[in-house]
């Protein structure tokens, strides 16, 4: 059976916050691939992103009285199921790895793939592991032997972070990168039917719903800097388990959200105050938004003016452990940029089994 598939088999719960979350390090965004409704390629998605362009369209799949479902679909891709995935991600894989070719003959990355929440409701993670065989394969990369599979949504992103983080101190040599690449849908008719019943699809009778959607993404990593001085770090990471998750009885207070923030920023050595921005995985339902408005006000050590909050899922509508890389790998361009959201940021992730998320990204140049 494919190693990835043993370790994705054993994890079934969301990990808790790490005790020693010092020992992760800065890395910086070396490349990117992103695969979504609105471009099948890094600069095709950045662009359409930056524009707030989308490609919501009428599904086949239908909510009560017949009404078609809007979802966002990858255009004019026609293969489905497990063949739908291999294809995603052999697309992020391969455009990730461009500026990275030819790979020396020794090289063997960690690859650190996130996947749907063990037991979502419909996820289709089961089709990971040939999919990524098929992968390998195909764009001839040998993966380093600790290479996994999480399991833990979109919001174990600092999860998968801090193993790469963890795998590149203990390299000898300091041409060692590693991969965290995701895929996901919501376009399926199982996870379909479970999230209609739960009323969390967005229709014409229901407003506080989420578009589904399809996506993959992949960024390589690496602690050396850019020739050029300049880049995108990833400076902190920090995660903690909310005990009121959706469907629980208890009070959202944001505990834990608060906690992944404070410790994201501490990591970074700063302040969530000192961030010019904050960007998130939320998709439109009103509770994560009532839950993130709730953190931000108890995490910022002092009142700031202004404090924009980006939202990708206005793009690309749910994509679910595919949120978290796409963000990343869309900051690793557009905080370059002028008209960007800025050089400091937060980013935040929430799952509906309680595994919260945060993030501290800078932009560094030469001085």
């Amino acid at each position: 059976m494919n190693g990835f598939w043993k370790t994705l088999s054993r994890m079934q719960q969301p990990e808790a916050a790490p005790e020693a979350s010092a020992a992760f390090k800065p890395l910086r965004i070396a490349g990117r691939g992103i695969c979504c409704a609105v471009g099948h390629t890094a600069p095709a998605a950045t662009a359409a992103i930056n524009a707030r362009m989308n490609h919501f369209r009428e599904t086949d799949f239908l909510a009560e009285g017949h009404e078609p479902i809007v979802g966002a679909a990858l255009h004019q891709v026609e293969v489905w199921g497990a063949a739908r995935w291999r294809d995603m991600l052999q697309r992020v894989l391969a455009e990730c790895l461009a500026p990275w070719q030819p790979l020396p003959a020794d090289a063997a990355p960690l690859v650190v793939v996130l996947a749907p929440e063990a037991g979502r409701p419909g996820a289709g993670a089961h089709w990971l592991p040939q999919a990524l065989d098929d992968a390998q394969a195909a764009l001839d990369l040998r993966c380093h032997a600790e290479s996994t599979v999480l399991p833990l949504g979109k919001a174990g992103l600092a999860a998968a972070l801090r193993r790469v983080s963890q795998h590149l101190q203990q390299a000898r040599s300091d041409s060692t990168f590693g991969i965290v690449v995701a895929v996901d849908s919501f376009l399926s008719a199982p996870v379909i039917n479970h999230y209609l019943a739960q009323e969390r699809i967005k229709t014409s009778e229901n407003s506080d719903g989420f578009i589904p959607g399809e996506g993959a993404a992949a960024i390589v990593l690496t602690r050396r800097p850019d020739p050029h001085g300049r880049g995108v770090w990833i400076e902190g990471v920090g995660e903690a388990v909310e005990e009121a998750h959706w469907g629980s009885d208890q009070p959202n207070r944001a505990k834990a959200l608060v906690q992944a923030m404070r410790d994201a920023a501490a990591q970074a050595g700063c302040k969530v105050a000192d961030q010019a921005f904050q960007i998130s995985g939320m998709t439109g339902e009103s509770a994560y938004f009532k839950e993130a408005s709730l953190a931000i006000g108890r995490a910022l050590e002092h009142r700031i003016e202004q404090f924009p909050h980006e939202l990708l899922a206005r793009s690309v509508g749910e994509i679910g452990a595919a949120n978290g890389v796409l963000t990343l790998a869309w900051l690793a361009d557009a905080m370059t940029r002028r008209a960007g959201p800025g050089e400091r940021g937060l980013l935040h992730l929430a799952n509906d089994d309680g595994l919260r998320s945060a993030l501290i990204v800078r932009y560094r140049e030469a001085s």
